[in-house]
């Protein structure tokens, strides 16, 4: 209940003194306070309650150990976790001063290096979709007053996958990308910031260069003047739904080889035929939709991201 509430438990021991439980919660949740970070160009938040400390320190003063990290802060050594690594963003590069993120997690202080610091803000969060089902790492979306997309994390969540064995054991270096390369581009269109935002981090995680749109019509707009390698929809949009904006690329002449997936909460067999009808070459309903699926349907249609 604690930390569905954004909230912190400590518990605190004396021999011959008794035990002590201090909670910590924020007092309304329709407002988060939050710590704004940057990782690998895109916005991530902290809730505040959870925030220790930001310290910012030379690389030079990180102490390796074996696959580990640390950094000593007064007189403790603080595990580092690479947000940016964490999140399949890709490998971090440890620039003059590194910006470090201090929680404590059962007593424990660990560190998450980001890019950047952007600063505190108070953020209208937005739950993820349920039938979406779990996303590791991520608690909930929400917006800036710029109107800017923002990933508010699952501290705790980020903690435990940060530290299992067989997450570290099957994690792979990134290198940079060949200057020569060109990343293939992925127009995705959906009136849901959640899902919207969900299938953007997926799509920028795996290495495309991820462009949106908030409709059909915005979608229809945009390709006029970019060109993509693939189009992922829903249908129901207000101005111009995913069906029609789908028959429309087929009948232009530039636009009708474009592959497009369908990802939508219709899942009946006539909603189906429907996205047959307008030649989709994908149909994925959102009501068990799972991340490698979404990926693989991505990556048979246009091969990896780098790939020619």
């Amino acid at each position: 209940m604690v930390h569905e509430l954004d909230g912190t438990v400590r518990i605190e021991s004396r021999f011959g003194a008794g035990t002590r439980f201090e909670l910590q919660l924020p007092i309304s949740r329709a407002i988060l306070r939050a710590l704004l970070v940057e990782v690998d160009g895109e916005l991530c938040a902290f809730p505040l309650t959870r925030v220790s400390r930001v310290v910012r320190a030379s690389p030079r003063a990180l102490v390796q150990d074996g696959g580990l990290r640390y950094l000593p802060i007064d007189g403790r050594n603080v595990g580092l976790i690479a947000l940016s690594e964490q999140l399949d963003f890709g490998r971090t590069r440890y620039r003059e001063t590194v910006s470090i993120v201090v929680f404590e997690q059962y007593g424990r202080p660990i560190g998450c290096v980001v890019d950047a610091i952007v600063g505190e803000v108070d953020l209208a969060t937005r739950p993820l979709d349920r039938r979406l089902g779990r996303i590791a790492d991520v608690a909930s979306v929400a917006l800036t007053a710029d109107g800017e997309a923002v990933v508010v994390l699952d501290v705790d969540d980020l903690m435990r996958s940060a530290f299992d064995p067989r997450r570290r054991a099957v994690a792979r270096a990134m290198g940079g990308e060949d200057a020569q390369t060109r990343r293939k581009r992925v127009l995705v269109v959906d009136d849901s910031i959640s899902v919207r935002e969900l299938e953007r981090q997926l799509l920028a995680a795996a290495g495309f260069d991820v462009e949106v749109a908030i409709d059909g019509e915005d979608a229809w707009l945009t390709l006029q003047h970019s060109e993509f390698d693939l189009m992922v929809t829903d249908v129901d949009m207000p101005r111009l739904d995913g069906i029609s904006l789908t028959r429309s690329v087929r009948q232009e002449s530039r636009l009708r080889n474009l592959p497009v997936i369908i990802v939508s909460y219709r899942d009946r067999p006539e909603d189906f035929a429907r996205g047959m009808e307008v030649r989709a070459d994908r149909y994925l309903t959102k009501s068990d939709f799972d991340d490698d699926r979404f990926l693989a349907a991505v990556e048979d249609l246009i091969g990896a991201a780098g790939e020619d």
